[in-house]
């Protein structure tokens, strides 16, 4: 019996909400076991490398050199066992639909922005928190 997994960009602090595809270490057809770096990840802050959380053969890369994608996007596809082309397309395409991109809600003329609650605000150190000059209590320093 075979067993897909999904490698998905991780999230490596509470502010991050992307990171950029660096350089693959492992290609397609490469059997990876756990624990082995398959990637290398950027974000605005460290650049470090991915480690397999279980191991298989890497049968798709997904996610392409120099692409940022948010936290939790499918970066590539493992097998454990064997799977056929179309088992994996199932996996793939859920994550990367080719319909229009995607539109912020419009907030129309004259309508006040909702201000974030402060729990909220402090512990993503908003521009709102740091506007009000808050201290940051949760994260035990000044949010300026």
């Amino acid at each position: 019996m075979s067993q897909i997994h999904t490698l998905t960009m991780p999230k490596w602090g509470l502010s991050m909400t992307e990171g950029r595809v660096d350089t693959w270490l492992k290609q397609e057809g490469d059997p990876i076991n756990k624990g082995d770096e398959v990637l290398d990840v950027e974000t605005d802050k460290i650049s470090s490398s991915v480690e397999a959380p279980f191991s298989g053969v890497l049968r798709r890369l997904v996610a392409q050199p120099d692409e940022t994608l948010p936290v939790g996007a499918l970066l590539a596809v493992v097998v454990e066992g064997e799977a056929d082309e179309a088992e994996i397309d199932a996996v793939v395409q859920p994550s990367r639909p080719n319909s229009s991109p995607k539109v912020a809600p419009t907030r129309h003329k004259g309508q006040p922005r909702k201000k974030p609650t402060w729990a909220a605000a402090c512990c993503a150190g908003s521009s709102w928190a740091k506007a009000e000059r808050r201290w940051c209590w949760c994260m035990a320093l000044a949010v300026i």
